[in-house]
């Protein structure tokens, strides 16, 4: 029944004008998740629907859609290039001599991983070692912000210096794998909510998670995974059986 909706729903819209659906994070997904997107794939036919989805190689829906007439595009990570390009994305680099060498020690530090050249931009600012002023990428510190570069795991570093009720409401949402409500976090953590929303926007304004709807969820995949990491082997299964207690728990009138 499902797929019949999803099937006539693409086809009424895209009768109308062309559509286009983008999915992220399709290794996130559970069986009955993939198994729709799947079927309703074999559905669209002629239809006006472009279909993008993203995911980790290890996908489970790869396989189910090898041999609708997908284009499959491997994204490799970025470049020194692409680097030193994100870089400059954001503000420019004045004419020093620390410059020289910044953007490529930033991409040795990411390994071309986007979201870690962010994370480590962002470590930098935080330490005051890197300023954003007047459109362009300053520092008074070039020796220490170098060597900073160089240490490498800059998401762990980070995360490690989180305070343990901050790691606790990460867990939570890493455990969990998607979109958490207020009601639900303040539940399972066990803190007020004016704590709650106060380390939630903390955590914001430090890009480990956004606000999603009345919700929050994980900035990131590789955040959550590197949180379940870094969590004592008891915190996962703690963590799931707080949050099973309070989505179980009947709402309160």
């Amino acid at each position: 029944a499902r797929t019949l909706a999803v099937r006539e729903l693409l086809a009424a819209v895209s009768f109308e004008h062309p559509v286009a659906v983008l999915i992220d994070d399709v290794h996130w997904w559970d069986d009955a998740s993939t198994t729709l997107i799947a079927a309703a794939v074999e559905g669209i036919g002629d239809s006006r629907v472009l279909l993008v989805t993203a995911g980790r190689p290890e996908s489970r829906l790869s396989p189910l859609l090898v041999d609708t007439g997908t284009t499959q595009v491997e994204l490799e990570p970025l470049t020194a290039v692409q680097v030193e390009e994100l870089l400059l994305s954001i503000a420019s680099l004045p004419l020093q001599p620390w410059t020289g060498g910044f953007a490529n020690e930033l991409w040795r530090a990411s390994r071309g991983s986007p979201l870690l050249a962010l994370e480590m931009l962002q470590h930098l600012e935080e330490l005051q070692l890197l300023q954003r002023m007047d459109g362009r990428w300053e520092t008074e510190r070039s020796d220490a912000l170098i060597a900073e570069l160089q240490q490498g795991d800059v998401l762990r570093t980070r995360l490690l210096d989180l305070d343990r009720a901050d790691l606790w409401l990460l867990t939570l949402l890493a455990t969990a794998g998607s979109t958490l409500a207020t009601r639900v976090i303040v539940d399972a953590s066990e803190r007020s909510h004016e704590e709650v929303l106060e380390r939630m926007s903390a955590l914001e304004g430090r890009g480990f998670v956004v606000r999603h709807g009345e919700g929050w969820r994980s900035a990131h995949d590789e955040i959550s995974e590197e949180v379940l990491r870094l969590a004592p082997s008891e915190a996962s299964p703690r963590a799931a059986a707080r949050l099973g207690r309070t989505l179980a728990a009947p709402p309160i009138e």
